[in-house]
């Protein structure tokens, strides 16, 4: 079998196969004589990049499983239930691993990522490099001109000196370099350009037959708030029609890949079927960031369907008008203009908790968080970490997150 180099990583469609192997049982040697693999590699790969799935107690208390032994799939390859059959997996009390494409390929694009984070420098040689900088940039002279002038002294590229910068590493700072003062930072572009994914089936007339058929479903509007167009992050909003609850999701940047994760998280947090019963029927606009209909629609817990999204037609975000409406309270703490990247989780959460405890006189004086607590109960308003805060304490002005 001819080897493939060894710098050559798994892509998202050697990802596929391998799952695509693993649900009908084949061996780790044939998929890795399929992708030009070596075994090895194979193995290491589902090992690393599988998910783990609690068992079904049914009635059983936890302990229950300290007498059981692991499921021999679990010590040697597959290492997971993908090739399971149906029946015997769900009546199985074992902890149960899978491995998903798509999860591994993003667990793998973060990976890579994150070993390129960091500075590649001692304390000292840092110390030093800064000594020498200083009193050039106090000069009034840039990056450039120091770097053209000084090869031996600087063997880095421009673009790490001013990622120390931006990490605040130097004496000097972003104000202190000419041209960052001069020149505005220029607009990153979201994404690589995807072909659009086909909408067949999602549209606002598609949607408004779904709701007819189906008028119990509570409705979730959904968007993206942002702050100012150089910002890297923004807010993902959830909004809850019959309750006016609006959930606020701190995203690092306006991708598919991030919301897709926001809503993974949320899953494993709630589980399959309160997250079902939570976001079954949902509408949101045409943004890039919700192109990826698969993966928002179909579980990352269990593979099956878990959101029927529907999409407003181009240019009429009035149809989900209620959640545009309810974006008001968010520019009283972050009028526009305001950048987003300043933002935290904790300061996200302080913002939402706010919100949602400010009184309504469309809900006749209530709260959304006291309707969505007498609709859904503490326990799911705990799970997806929502408080009220005293009425009096309630702080909609910029304020509130200083």
């Amino acid at each position: 079998m001819k080897k493939s180099a060894p710098q050559s990583h798994l892509t998202l469609s050697d990802r596929i196969t391998i799952e695509a192997s693993l649900l009908t049982n084949h061996k780790a040697r044939d998929i890795a004589r399929q992708l030009k693999k070596d075994p090895t590699t194979i193995s290491k790969e589902i090992k690393r990049r599988r998910t783990v799935r609690q068992p079904n107690y049914y009635g059983s208390s936890p302990e229950y499983m300290d007498t059981q032994p692991l499921c021999p799939r679990q010590t040697r390859f597959p290492y997971v239930c993908n090739g399971c059959p149906t029946n015997k997996r769900k009546t199985c009390r074992k902890l149960k691993h899978f491995y998903r494409a798509k999860d591994a390929h993003m667990a793998y694009e973060y990976d890579l990522s994150d070993t390129r984070k960091g500075v590649n420098l001692t304390v000292e040689e840092l110390i030093a490099l800064d000594a020498f900088l200083t009193p050039l940039i106090n000069r009034g002279q840039s990056f450039y001109h120091i770097h053209a002038n000084n090869p031996d002294q600087l063997p880095y590229s421009l673009t790490t000196l001013y990622k120390y910068v931006e990490e605040g590493l130097f004496t000097f700072r972003n104000i202190d370099l000419p041209r960052k003062v001069r020149y505005k930072k220029r607009v990153k572009r979201l994404e690589s350009y995807q072909p659009p994914q086909s909408k067949e089936g999602h549209s606002h007339h598609n949607y408004e037959e779904f709701r007819s058929n189906h008028p119990n479903l509570n409705v979730v509007q959904w968007d993206v708030v942002e702050g100012k167009k150089t910002d890297s992050k923004c807010l993902l909003t959830l909004f809850f029609v019959g309750q006016s609850i609006m959930l606020i999701r701190l995203l690092p940047a306006q991708q598919a890949k991030y919301v897709v994760g926001a809503f993974n998280k949320l899953e494993h947090k709630l589980g399959f079927k309160d997250f079902k019963k939570l976001f079954e029927l949902s509408l949101t606009d045409n943004g890039t960031e919700f192109s990826d209909i698969e993966s928002l629609e179909i579980s990352s817990i269990n593979g099956e369907k878990r959101i029927n999204l529907f999409f407003c037609d181009p240019y009429r975000s009035d149809q989900k008008g209620e959640l545009e409406k309810n974006h008001e309270f968010i520019r009283y703490v972050l009028p526009k203009g305001t950048s987003f990247d300043f933002l935290t989780p904790s300061l996200v959460h302080l913002l939402e908790t706010h919100i949602n405890s400010y009184s309504r006189k469309s809900l006749d004086n209530k709260t959304p968080y006291s309707l969505f607590e007498r609709e859904y109960g503490v326990q799911l308003c705990r799970a997806l970490s929502l408080h009220a805060v005293e009425a009096n304490d309630v702080n909609l002005t910029p304020s509130l997150l200083k």
